[in-house]
C-alpha cells in the first residue's frame, strides 16, 4: 500500500499536538486528523492499513492518487 508521508517542522509539531515520540497520524480528507497512534504496537502497521483502507472507502480518491496493493 503507498499512501504519502507528512515530513513536518516545529509548526507541524504545534499544529497535532506532539508531545511524545513516536507518534503516527493517519490524515483523512481536508487535512483532519483521523487517528492518532502513541509509542510502539506490534498491530500498529495493521492498524493504520486499516485505517487507510477505511478512508478510501469513505472518501474519493485524490487527484493524481495511484493505489496499490503494494507494501
Amino acid at each position: 500500500m503507498r499512501y504519502t508521508v507528512l515530513v513536518g517542522n516545529d509548526d507541524t509539531v504545534s499544529d497535532f499536538g506532539v508531545i511524545s515520540f513516536p507518534n503516527t497520524y493517519v490524515i483523512g480528507p481536508g487535512w483532519k486528523l483521523y487517528k492518532k497512534y502513541s509509542g510502539v504496537s506490534e498491530t500498529k502497521a495493521a492498524d493504520i492499513r486499516r485505517d487507510i483502507e477505511t478512508l478510501l472507502k469513505t472518501s474519493p480518491e485524490p487527484k493524481g492518487a495511484k493505489i496499490t496493493n503494494e507494501d
